[in-house]
């Protein structure tokens, strides 16, 4: 691994515009210009190195300066929210026969709306009209326990109405 880089240098494809150093311990913090979206942004020196860092151009849409495309990796915007979470554990208990708790859902044969399984999005928008959606201490919970998840049969209900659903 490189310990010296100079402003012209690369690193993960970012052009090194600027560097200096700073804090008490001198460490270096550099200035990269976007290899996707040609934006200038600034990060630890380390951190670069260390990882594959972007602007965050590629969690929100823009369109490239250089070419006039569209962002091919902006999807939803939504990878961090719990609703996300959500979704990955659903699709795991049900699609992963690696996942701790598959021999409950997927093993039963419960499986989830053939419209949900590749789209987030769709499974977002049906989950935003769920009563309590902004309650943080609800979780998803299958109406009929033998049910699949999908629409009509999913809801948002407490640890406790979820422990009388078996």
């Amino acid at each position: 691994m490189r310990t010296y880089y100079n402003i012209g240098d690369k690193i993960s494809g970012h052009l090194i515009i600027d560097k200096w150093r700073e804090g008490p311990r001198n460490r270096y913090t550099v200035t990269l210009e976007c290899k996707h979206c040609g934006e200038l942004f600034t990060v630890p020196i380390r951190r670069a190195v260390k990882r594959a860092i972007s602007c965050g151009c590629c969690t929100k849409p823009y369109v490239s300066k250089g070419t006039g495309d569209q962002n091919s990796n902006y999807r939803h915007g939504l990878s961090g929210s719990r609703v996300y979470r959500v979704w990955q554990n659903m699709k795991a208990r049900c699609l992963n026969p690696d996942h701790m708790n598959y021999e409950y859902y997927g093993a039963r044969g419960i499986t989830i709306q053939q419209s949900w399984v590749k789209d987030f999005k769709a499974f977002y928008d049906y989950y935003l009209t769920l009563e309590g959606s902004e309650d943080r201490s609800l979780s998803l919970d299958r109406i009929d326990n033998d049910g699949n998840y999908e629409e009509g049969n999913i809801r948002l209900a407490t640890l406790s109405q979820q422990q009388q659903n078996k």
